[in-house]
């Protein structure tokens, strides 16, 4: 698996740094014994083996200042060349760009979500001295028909509220947003004003309903579907399947 990594990281990287040279940038100036690719290749192996930062160091040779020093001194828009690289490779595996307007005819789901990943383990080093979690999150929008394409990722420090980010998922991933498209995002990303909003700007969407939530039912429509309004006069169709054989108030959905 690591063989393949590094196969993968290397090749982009050589082009990112050849394009990185061109603009000055020099990138691979801050280790001999480091270049980019070889960086890469040690965070992203740490990552899969979930290694801090002492692990890291320990098992490529590497003392952890100078880890620290090229992590710090690298400029973070080479990790962004290097993501959006790969991406536009997985594109084009899938002939995407040749198919998209048919794909696009159909109703496409484009999903927001965020993932929690741990940059130190419970406890620091290989012998575990210190008790602490630290992360990072990644906050994606992704169109989930026929396969996972992301569309927009963006990176947080993990103690950032998810919701404070969807709105800048959403600028970036407008182009894609039409008639037929139907967002779809988790309680992470709730809130009352916003799903108005959303209505409001004709965007079909799909969410889950909050426990607690509390809302007047304005027209029951099917056994499972009724009309539902919330105090700021927002007003959505609750789907209440049954699961279990109990009725659970589950999903609201605003589809034009």
């Amino acid at each position: 698996m690591f063989k393949h990594v590094n196969k993968i990281l290397k090749k982009h990287c050589n082009k990112i740094s050849r394009e990185s040279k061109v603009e000055g940038i020099g990138i691979d100036s801050y280790s001999k014994k480091f270049n980019l690719s070889a960086h890469l290749s040690i965070l992203a192996k740490g990552i899969i083996k979930k290694n801090d930062l002492t692990d890291i160091a320990y098992n490529n040779g590497i003392s952890k200042s100078q880890l620290s020093k090229l992590n710090n001194k690298r400029p973070y828009t080479i990790s962004e060349k290097v993501f959006y690289s790969l991406l536009n490779t997985f594109i084009k595996a899938h002939r995407y760009d040749i198919y998209h307007d048919y794909l696009d005819k159909l109703y496409s789901i484009l999903a927001i979500d965020s993932t929690f990943i741990e940059t130190m383990v419970n406890g620091s080093g290989i012998y575990q001295r210190e008790k602490r979690r630290n992360g990072i999150k990644i906050h994606i929008a992704a169109k989930t028909n026929h396969y996972a394409l992301p569309l927009k990722a963006i990176i947080t420090p993990a103690n950032v509220n998810d919701s404070k980010v969807f709105d800048d998922l959403l600028w970036h991933i407008n182009e894609y947003m039409s008639g037929n498209t139907v967002l779809t995002f988790d309680l992470g990303y709730y809130s009352y004003d916003r799903l108005k909003e959303l209505k409001e700007n004709n965007i079909n969407f799909v969410s889950r309903l909050r426990k607690n939530a509390d809302y007047t039912v304005i027209k029951e429509e099917t056994f499972n579907s009724k009309i539902v309004g919330f105090r700021n006069g927002l007003e959505l169709r609750l789907v209440s399947p049954d699961i279990d054989n109990k009725r659970r108030e589950y999903d609201l959905f605003h589809l034009i």
